[in-house]
């Protein structure tokens, strides 16, 4: 075998030294700080350190202050850490959402394969998980949904810490699960609503599922609407604030699902299945046409209780 070249050996090495840096480049991330020192748009390169609005791949970091994007329309940035202040945005659209305070404003996405944290911190206005994307509700801190606050679920949910709370003097807190999506609660302690008179709203879309998983046992003072299917597989799950379903229900052995506040309409074709224990209070179902509880096979026990 001939010894390779000068040249070739030259050759080899300029290309490997250039994949490496395009390597390096390319995992490279730049990070950009709102420091807000001229005013609140975002597009001002003085409100930034380093210095110049951030490119679409960088990370923006949010400690304080009111960055406003609302003018910009759509636009898409790589990743967003909100620590504190309120951003405003209409029409972000953001891959890495990781929020441990703060506020989002406006109507802004969740990109499809994108993924948001939320620690603790606000939701004003009405935000979308696209289909593929994920949200993760982690921590023991509260999550707030500001007045009349719109979270859209096309892809999944998974909560594992903290109370959903509606802050509801101007409008009820809404979380919308539609078709395809999936609500997966695997340690959450439950939805519960703040000062005002309006209830949070829990909808179920024809085709949308929520999962009770391990985890303490939950209790949801929002109205419950499930024309989709709403499994309880390990634990107490307690909806107090009625709603109207025509979806399934099922839970499994030595799980519960408890209707104890509220009235709870329950449309023809609704079905109570499962192994476990539906509980119903005395005032708080009605049913209209045929329901459906157990199977030939697993009849299950429904138990009504109050007096």
């Amino acid at each position: 075998m001939k010894p390779q070249s000068c040249s070739s050996l030259r050759a080899l090495v300029t290309s490997l030294a250039g994949l490496f840096l395009a390597t390096l480049f390319a995992t490279a991330q730049t990070t950009s700080t709102w420091t807000g020192s001229a005013n609140n748009a975002w597009d001002n390169p003085s409100n930034w350190n380093p210095y110049g609005v951030p490119p679409v791949d960088a990370v923006v970091v949010i400690n304080s202050g009111s960055p406003n994007a609302a003018a910009l329309g759509a636009f898409t940035q790589h990743g967003v850490n909100l620590n504190g202040g309120t951003l405003t945005a209409n029409g972000l659209s953001v891959s890495e959402l990781n929020q441990s305070g703060g506020s989002l404003a406006g109507t802004n996405t969740i990109g499809a394969g994108g993924r948001w944290s939320w620690r603790s911190g606000w939701l004003y206005g009405v935000l979308t998980i696209e289909n593929g994307a994920t949200a993760e509700f982690i921590t023991a801190s509260d999550k707030w949904f500001a007045d009349g606050a719109e979270l859209h679920n096309h892809g999944e949910i998974i909560w594992t810490g903290g109370r959903l709370m509606g802050y509801r003097h101007y409008g009820p807190a809404t979380l919308r699960n539609h078709a395809g999506a999936r609500f997966v609660a695997a340690g959450g302690t439950g939805m519960a609503n703040q000062f005002g008179n309006y209830e949070g709203r829990f909808i179920l879309e024809a085709g949308a599922e929520f999962l009770k998983q391990s985890g303490a046992d939950i209790t949801c003072n929002w109205r419950l609407q499930n024309a989709g299917a709403l499994a309880v597989n390990a634990g107490i799950l307690r909806w107090n604030a009625g709603g109207a379903s025509s979806g399934l229900f099922t839970n499994q052995a030595g799980a519960a699902l408890v209707f104890s506040g509220g009235t709870h309409t329950l449309a023809g074709g609704t079905q109570l299945l499962g192994d476990g224990n539906f509980q119903v209070a005395w005032d708080t179902v009605t049913a209209s046409g045929v329901v459906t509880h157990g199977r030939a096979d697993s009849p299950g026990v429904l138990e009504l209780v109050g007096g």
